[in-house]
């Protein structure tokens, strides 16, 4: 027996595949998935209602209340062969946990994302987001889609496969069954890694020849496909439970390596995907064959069923059919090869071209027309972009004007401290070059949509409401110092000041389209500002060092946040929050906010959050608890977390400051030194050589380095911190 995610093969011995139909004695050392009722506690999940069952499992909807909100609940049983002793067993059910827990760590917009897995009872349990929309088979019956719109969905679920792919998932089960159209119109890819059976015998069977040993007996089962006609499918594997009496191993979407029971890779996906988008565009499938060696033979040797109508140009229809081709090392390398072979169209350039004639020849009457136009007109044309997207400065009244600069000033000498000049200076260049690249950014993402035309009405909001709150931040931090600063406050100034959120952020187009909307309730979208608002002027009391007034601002707010059942703004309040933990020595707690942090920012989608989330846990587990193996275990797979949060410079100096730290406290100090300086390299290119960050890891590496014997290194490096203190901090300053 051999386990998958979510389904289980069951191997037999003295029976033809096709033929053989299960008996009573087949099903014996089955164990039966207990009847879940409506409120059974599954680990933390609350049982609703059945959705769908299958031979091995059952699907319920759940209600997950830490984080309020509906699951699919999928519960899938591990057999026992008659031949197979309990530990063999024991080792299917942690290889399916593996597997799932693998698939969990997948998120991309056009995967189902898989929340959590664990077990009850005999059976293991996985938690998916629940998606409401058709299944890309009753979206073709029902819609009648065109060609382009055909061709958008299937390149999106593309996209999800090449994702699966990158993170070494193979979906051995790619049909229209298995890609949904959700009422949001994003498109994903359901059921990743269900058909992985890696240690299957790797049995063969040549066409035309009888077997000594034939393959494993399986069902044969009879159901109408994706595309409305009745095909043959091989019950090689439980059902996905995707929807009741759904079977997968569906003998019309298989490609030959899959019938010859050989290894498969992603081009056993890439045949499948082709297939699928040939049968969407063509409305019937590229092969036929009474039996599996007439279906095999006709792969093999490439008789595709021609549509008498092409309703592709030459140069895709020959793209598709690479894909098609019967031999793995004939198909395309990868997904993203094959995705990009249909996107990249010969005539483009051609097309280009004669566009840009048509604008030449626009430009030259458009010229004419302006020669003539009144002194009003040209005035009008020549001032449109400044009416439009000027008045970004005026949005710095309250915020940072001369007249709160000299509040700033006046309390910053207030506290009779010798540098407190040089600090202030200091903090006004920072926060001046700061506002100015707000007011550049904001000109910019308005100009792209009136003016340019490069960007969406859509994109335009979601990039204003990021940089708002950037703002917001901003003015919280003045706010504070201009109150009335004191040593505490004014030492801790210029480091605050440099930590404010960087512009990058509201420019990632990926992460800002990616991250949960805002709900279409204006009142619930007012309260959330609101405490946006409020969150803001705790963090700007923490980086200043005022920790209990920290507290005092966080704290009422967190169930305000929980029960305004916003994701995002959750996660951003357990991160703050577990951070000021850190701050306070509550540890433990601390612990807690940052792993409910981690959870809400995958559930948010804000994979930048639960990067940061997940360094400062490792720090809080290794270097405040000496618990170092779970702190190494969080930092196992950050590396590909950084790089799908856009592969930021500032994220890779995070973790691999808080590992060196770590390795540091555990002695182990070459791994010190290497973490510690990957570190610097990427502070060096987020914020420059002369930020103070960087003198902070700087004079952590001196330490890791008289700890390796290695003095005049280490006084190199503390001579470096201490030049960078000098020039942003002043002589005087208590750092220096």
């Amino acid at each position: 027996m051999s386990t998958g995610l979510g389904n289980v093969i069951i191997q037999k011995k003295g029976a033809d595949l096709m033929d053989y139909e299960p008996t009573e004695s087949d099903t014996t050392d089955a164990k039966e998935l207990p009847a879940l009722s409506r409120g059974t506690c599954v680990g933390r999940y609350i049982i609703s209602d059945l959705l769908g069952q299958g031979g091995m499992g059952v699907v319920y909807r759940a209600f997950d209340p830490d984080l309020g909100r509906p699951v699919a609940l999928k519960m899938l049983m591990v057999q026992k062969l008659p031949d197979q002793n309990t530990d063999d067993c024991s080792q299917d059910r942690s290889r399916l946990l593996r597997e799932a827990q693998a698939l969990a760590k997948l998120s991309h917009p056009n995967v189902v994302t898989v929340h959590d897995v664990g077990t009850f009872e005999d059976a293991v349990f996985i938690a998916m987001e629940l998606v409401e929309g058709k299944t890309l088979g009753d979206w073709l019956r029902t819609l009648t889609p065109t060609v382009e719109e055909i061709l958008t969905v299937l390149m999106a679920a593309g996209q999800g496969l090449t994702a699966a792919h990158e993170a070494g998932i193979i979906h051995r089960d790619f049909k229209p069954a298995n890609i949904i159209i959700g009422e949001d119109q994003r498109v994903r890819v359901l059921d990743f890694g269900l058909a992985r059976a890696a240690n299957l015998p790797q049995e063969k069977f040549e066409l035309g020849k009888k077997q000594d040993r034939p393959p494993a007996p399986v069902p044969k089962q009879k159901r109408a496909s994706a595309a409305g006609d009745d095909s043959d499918t091989i019950n090689y594997l439980s059902s996905s439970l995707t929807e009741a009496g759904t079977i997968i191993g569906t003998r019309a979407y298989m490609a030959p390596e899959q019938f010859e029971r050989r290894p498969t890779d992603e081009r056993t996906d890439q045949f499948a995907f082709c297939l699928v988008l040939y049968e969407a565009l063509h409305g019937h499938k590229p092969f036929e064959g009474q039996s599996d060696h007439g279906l095999v033979s006709n792969m093999l040797e490439g008789k595709i069923l021609l549509p008498p109508k092409p309703v592709l140009p030459d140069w895709m229809m020959k793209v598709l059919l690479r894909g098609l081709n019967g031999k793995q090392e004939d198909r395309y390398p990868s997904m993203a090869e094959l995705l990009t072979g249909l996107g990249n169209d010969p005539m483009r350039a051609i097309r280009l071209a004669q566009a840009n004639r048509r604008k030449k020849i626009l430009w030259m009457v458009g010229f004419l027309l302006f020669v003539v136009l009144t002194g009003s007109g040209t005035w009008y044309g020549m001032t449109r972009g400044s009416r439009l997207c000027g008045g970004s400065a005026e949005k710095l009244a309250g915020v940072w004007d001369d007249n709160l600069r000299e509040k700033v000033k006046q309390a910053f000498l207030a506290t009779d401290r010798s540098y407190a000049q040089a600090t202030f200076t200091r903090v006004a260049e920072l926060f001046e070059q700061r506002t100015q690249q707000w007011v550049s950014m904001r000109t910019e993402a308005c100009q792209a949509t009136h003016i340019h035309g490069t960007q969406s009405g859509h994109l335009l909001d979601l990039r204003m409401q990021c940089l708002d709150r950037q703002l917001d931040e901003i003015g919280a931090l003045v706010q504070l110092f201009a109150a009335g600063a004191d040593g505490e406050v004014l030492d801790k100034s210029v480091l605050a000041v440099s930590k404010l959120s960087g512009r990058q952020r509201c420019a990632d187009v990926l992460a800002l389209q990616a991250v949960f909307p805002l709900p279409d309730d204006p009142e619930v979208r007012a309260q959330i500002e609101a405490l946006y608002r409020q969150l803001n002027q705790g963090h700007a009391r923490k980086e200043a060092g005022k920790y209990r007034q920290s507290l005092e601002v966080l704290q009422p707010l967190l169930e305000q946040a929980r029960a305004l059942a916003y994701p995002p703004l959750q996660a951003k309040f357990l991160f703050e929050y577990g951070s000021l933990q850190v701050d306070l020595g509550e540890q433990e707690l601390a612990v807690d906010q940052l792993t409910r942090a981690c959870a809400l920012a995958m559930a948010a989608r804000d994979a930048e959050l639960g990067v940061r989330a997940k360094a400062k846990l490792i720090y809080v587990l290794g270097y405040k608890l000496s618990r170092f193996d779970e702190a190494l275990g969080v930092a196992r797979f950050l590396d590909s977390e950084v790089a799908r949060a856009g592969g930021q410079a500032h994220l890779y100096a995070d973790v691999y400051r808080n590992l060196g730290i770590v390795y540091w406290a555990k002695g182990d100090y070459p791994a010190a030194k290497e973490k510690m300086a990957q570190s610097i390299q990427y502070q060096e290119k987020a914020f420059g050589a002369e930020d103070p960050k960087v003198a902070i890891s700087l004079g952590n590496m001196g330490m890791i380095l008289r700890a390796l014997g290695e003095a005049d290194a280490a006084a190199e490096h503390y001579q470096r911190a201490l030049a960078i203190y000098e020039r942003a901090l002043g002589r005087d300053h208590p750092n220096v």
